[in-house]
């Protein structure tokens, strides 16, 4: 399945060489190539839980993903934590159902993230936009985890410079999300943070994209 080298692990624009996210609530007409399926934690307080099972089983079931996400928990918005957290159950559900790596959304949550990764230590848990301090990102690490990096990237950030000195190399991704940019702008940007050439690091990160999608 693994056909085109694949570096953008999280995107809302339709591509054959990215991996799409499609939302269960309202999917697209095109089926991508590659995609995850979800209900964002923001959409949690539109639909009950059995609303939400099947919306997922049928995206499932149409788009066949090579994961289960973005979903999570988010503290900055007003959404029930216990509906966002059940909605949160759910996705872990089909993805250990059907061994498939799981996008993490987490917004200032990330303690309540960590609860659900002990709970499901057979997953690989990807971290989409990771926003995290040095101590969390160090404990994530004992985990099947990958940390993706988008818009930050391109902001001048001690913290982020700091975060990604500190991750593996073979753990790290990057992603558009709805930038609307093009990867290759995201990759440039990864290659100044770690300070080495693009020609050295695109490679890597496909890599990683393999091994975090079982691609």
């Amino acid at each position: 399945m693994g056909l085109p080298e694949i570096l953008d692990i999280h995107t809302h624009t339709v591509t054959e060489t990215a991996i799409v996210q499609v939302n269960a609530l309202r999917p697209i007409t095109d089926k991508p190539k590659f995609c995850t399926v979800s209900i964002h934690p923001w959409d949690a307080h539109l639909i009950t839980p059995e609303e939400a099972k099947d919306a997922l089983e049928k995206v499932i079931e149409r788009f066949r993903p090579v994961g289960i996400g973005e979903t999570g928990i988010d503290r900055a918005i007003k959404t029930d934590i216990n509906t966002q957290k059940d909605l949160f159950e759910l996705h872990l559900h089909y993805a250990e159902k059907l061994r498939l790596p799981v996008i993490i959304h987490s917004v200032r949550a990330l303690s309540d993230v960590s609860i659900y990764i002990k709970k499901h230590p057979a997953l690989t848990f990807i971290f989409h936009s990771y926003w995290g301090n040095i101590d969390q990102t160090r404990w994530l690490l004992n985990y099947k985890t990958f940390f993706s990096f988008g818009k930050r990237l391109l902001k001048i950030d001690s913290a982020i410079d700091t975060l990604i000195s500190i991750i593996p190399p073979d753990r790290v991704l990057i992603e558009t999300d709805d930038s609307g940019l093009p990867i290759e702008t995201f990759l440039s940007a990864m290659s100044q943070k770690v300070g080495v050439s693009i020609e050295k690091i695109q490679p890597i990160l496909i890599a990683n994209t393999k091994s975090a999608f079982n691609l």
